[in-house]
């Protein structure tokens, strides 16, 4: 299933986090994904990835060995996630991809003292159950163009217990039950930059590759008015304003550095 999840979500750069990482299975996973499909080097390429985690207990110092043994860095926390999130808000941590495997169906989670929470943008979840606890702090750490992939419980598909099944309502999924043609779900229609109903031809013709990018395309940029000749002389000003700053900058770097007995020309200090 960890495997299943990291080729899915293809993390090869970025920042992975697991809010319940175990013994870190799926940081683990995710950089053997990266070195197996790296190009060159015998597939011994460096992973673009930043790591972080956090879990409890004694299993937080199995995750950081886990990841020491192979090599691998990464911020792992110590704490309850839900009571003591190391990573509250902006800028600690917005993720680009999010794996999880969050311990199914927890009656004890302490949800009686999180009423008022603000990760739960969709509904408050039920004290007896923190799966959708767990879905909601998921999608509060993700960064805006950010993917998720995580495993729930069977029952949370369907189940309507305690506003469960309101909060599954409300989560960002209504284009997906208008695609399916629900009738409560409105029409579906193309988003460009957003999502796209890809026939299996275009499917084929891509090399049935499933990258969404491929298909989906980028989001309309309204017109902004500006004629095109006076855009282009805005925009190489600001570009000549750069190369200069750029420039003094360099400038000042070097003389820095051969203030402290640094010479480029003889490769090192005195």
């Amino acid at each position: 299933m960890v495997k299943f999840l990291v080729e899915m979500l293809e993390p090869y750069r970025g920042r992975v986090y697991d809010p319940c990482c175990g013994s870190s299975g799926m940081f683990v996973q995710s950089v053997e994904f990266i070195r197996a499909h790296a190009s060159g080097n015998g597939g011994k390429a460096k992973a673009d990835i930043s790591i972080c985690g956090q879990e409890y207990y004694t299993t937080w110092r199995l995750a950081k060995m886990n990841l020491a043994i192979r090599g691998i860095e990464g911020q792992i926390a110590h704490g309850d996630t839900f009571h003591d999130d190391k990573f509250p808000d902006l800028p600690d941590l917005k993720a680009d991809f999010i794996l999880a495997n969050p311990p199914f169906n927890v009656s004890d989670w302490g949800g009686e003292r999180l009423r008022d929470d603000k990760r739960w943008q969709y509904g408050v979840p039920p004290v007896g159950n923190a799966n959708f606890a767990w879905v909601q702090h998921i999608i509060h750490h993700l960064a805006p163009a950010g993917v998720a992939g995580f495993v729930l419980a069977n029952g949370s598909m369907s189940s309507n217990q305690s506003g469960e099944g309101e909060i599954r309502k409300n989560i960002i999924a209504g284009t997906y039950h208008a695609w399916r043609g629900e009738k409560e779900a409105g029409e579906y229609q193309d988003v460009p930059g957003f999502c796209k109903s890809a026939t299996l031809e275009e499917i084929r013709k891509h090399g049935h590759v499933l990258t969404p990018g491929r298909y989906v395309g980028a989001e309309r940029q309204e017109d902004d008015d500006e004629p095109f000749e006076e855009k282009m002389k805005r925009l190489t000003a600001t570009l000549a304003e750069q190369f200069a700053e750029s420039a003094r900058l360099e400038k000042e770097i070097w003389a820095n550095l051969r203030s402290i007995g640094y010479h480029v020309e003889k490769g090192g200090l005195e």
